[in-house]
């Protein structure tokens, strides 16, 4: 183990969670030697990221951090900004959601022009949070459901609430089908964050919109009818999104997505992990009631 680490472990103990930032702008000339001694840190339990500028091997950074996801490659040292913000990101989804605390909802376009190859890629991403997160009556509970021309629940807040249970029903999630009626669907879950659907009163109430074009009904009112009721609403689109639509929803630009398809879910599952992890509180002031 590096002696930088060793010294840390000494004064903070072995619980202490150890992070490499490692940033270079061209090749290794003792590439083996990198390798080896990467992986040597990784199997101490040390994380790994590594930044490539310009004329890095793309090959050598993924030997560096032994992960796709912590691998990151920019043009020019100008660039690193977002790269520290998804390092960031990354970081604390992992050490610092211990406490989580939150209604969270899931609604998703279950409409004809989604391709069944990209409906189970949402899937993906949907149970990819649920096991992220901590699942349980004093910490994160959560729902599903999905819209097309009619709207279907798969599971509310007062469903059973373990990971398993959770991942089982997205599985068994069957397609809808239909066209792309995204402000009856906001009218319809509006119902699902109050109490008598297991809603908490007192915790952040979070809605992720899910849809992958543009609605084929207005959005505008019942979105808002949404935030009134300080429900924080972040819309992810693929494929086609309206901006307008996708803001309208949203209320503000910081929580509106888009992806070019479905693999970009990938990308974001850090960041709305994070956003679940930190919520915004300072609506939500009184202890919580479950």
């Amino acid at each position: 183990m590096s002696p930088y680490f060793e010294e840390a472990e000494k004064s903070r103990g072995d619980k202490v969670p150890r992070y490499l930032i490692v940033i270079t702008d061209g090749e290794s000339q003792d590439n083996e030697v990198v390798k080896r001694a990467a992986e040597r840190l990784r199997q101490q339990g040390i994380t790994i990221y590594a930044i490539g500028v310009k004329d890095a091997n793309n090959d050598e950074l993924l030997d560096i951090c032994g992960d796709p996801k912590r691998r990151f490659f920019v043009n020019n040292f100008h660039a690193l900004r977002p790269v520290k913000d998804d390092i960031v990101t990354d970081i604390f989804s992992q050490t610092a959601c211990k406490e989580m605390l939150a209604d969270v909802i899931f609604l998703v376009d279950s409409s004809g022009s989604i391709h069944p190859a990209d409906f189970l890629k949402m899937k993906a991403f949907i149970n990819n949070t649920i096991t992220r997160s901590v699942i349980g009556p004093d910490s994160v509970r959560m729902g599903l459901l999905q819209f097309s021309t009619v709207q279907k629940e798969e599971f509310s807040l007062d469903s059973p609430q373990t990971q398993t249970d959770l991942v089982q029903k997205v599985n068994s999630m069957q397609q809808l089908g239909g066209r792309t009626l995204t402000g009856q669907a906001l009218s319809f879950t509006s119902q699902y964050f109050d109490t008598s659907r297991g809603g908490c009163l007192n915790v952040p109430k979070i809605l992720i919109v899910i849809t992958d074009g543009e609605a084929q009904d207005a959005v505008k009112l019942p979105a808002q009818a949404l935030r009134d009721k300080n429900i924080v609403i972040y819309s992810i689109s693929v494929d086609g999104a309206n901006i307008t639509q996708l803001n309208e929803i949203s209320g503000i630009t910081d929580r509106v997505y888009t992806e070019r398809d479905f693999d970009g879910l990938q990308v974001l599952e850090d960041k709305i992990f994070y956003k679940i992890c930190h919520p915004d509180t300072s609506k939500w002031l009184q202890s919580p009631v479950r």
